[in-house]
């Protein structure tokens, strides 16, 4: 950006960004404003999501309620927490685990225990929403990936599902986690472990790499290892696994394909030139 010096990879989201910038004095600061509800934006893109939602035709875009997971129980519930509170005490007949309040030092010892913990159940659990003020974590919650209708993302340019299967399924899950940062910088989770579904080492299949895994990719191709030998240095790590098929399940979420995938996206971000990117990624 020529007013703030931000940086982009395209030359069109830097355009945008321009257009709005806080530093361009030569902004444009009229708003444009939605036509059924009066509420005004400065982009138009913003404006043009909003009208989707706020369109007479779309109003189910609205916050939903989760039903209650007993067939006979015409109940519904905004938030999970509750519905997890309900299923204690109404039903008592169905086992709901007690949360479970940890505490770490870091929030990379977190991300530890996340990914071994997900091994463990089979499961993987995706940051839906959070924040973070002033280095300062603010309520970062996960859900378990199974939650979520199944319906189809049309916008897509290529479909996964045709060759992983859909891991939405119209899954109502309350398992969740819920992180954020005490006075004292430590790092508290409270975790909701019960899952509401069945789970298998079949759904390694759709998770995403953990994320030391994915730290070690990135300091190996910095170092311009070639993508056959991390492939067999993360391999061998899988070896002494005490389950029986996490080897094989993980194997298959890793290939060199994949590490090749993600040096291409670490270069094009990074933007090195195309004689050091060749030197890597082909072997």
């Amino acid at each position: 950006c020529q007013f703030c010096s931000s940086l982009f990879t395209s030359k069109s989201n830097c355009l945008r960004h321009e257009k709005s910038c806080a530093s361009n004095t030569l902004r444009q600061r009229d708003l444009v404003f939605c036509p059924n509800c009066k509420v005004g934006y400065i982009r138009e893109d913003n404006l043009r999501a909003h009208i989707r939602k706020c369109s007479s035709d779309q109003n189910d875009t609205k916050k939903s309620k989760t039903p209650c997971l007993i067939e006979d129980c015409n109940l519904e519930f905004y938030h999970k927490s509750t519905l997890i509170n309900h299923l204690r005490f109404s039903h008592p007949d169905v086992s709901v685990k007690e949360p479970i309040i940890k505490r770490f030092q870091t929030f990379e010892e977190f991300l530890h225990w996340k990914d071994t913990e997900e091994e463990s159940t089979c499961s993987y659990f995706t940051q839906k929403n959070g924040m973070s003020n002033n280095d300062k974590i603010t309520n970062l919650y996960y859900y378990c990936q199974h939650d979520g209708s199944a319906r189809v993302h049309s916008v897509r340019k290529t479909n996964k599902c045709v060759r992983k299967g859909r891991i939405k399924a119209g899954h109502f899950c309350i398992a969740k986690m819920k992180v954020w940062e005490d006075n004292n910088k430590t790092i508290v989770l409270q975790y909701f472990p019960t899952h509401s579904h069945q789970y298998s080492p079949k759904h390694f299949n759709h998770n995403s790499l953990p994320k030391s895994t994915s730290t070690f990719i990135k300091e190996q191709i910095a170092e311009e290892v070639f993508a056959s030998d991390v492939f067999k240095k993360i391999n061998s790590t899988y070896i002494f696994r005490n389950r029986d098929n996490v080897k094989t399940i993980k194997v298959n979420v890793l290939t060199k394909q994949r590490i090749r995938e993600n040096a291409r996206r670490l270069y094009k971000s990074l933007r090195l030139n195309k004689v050091v990117f060749t030197s890597f990624a082909l072997f």
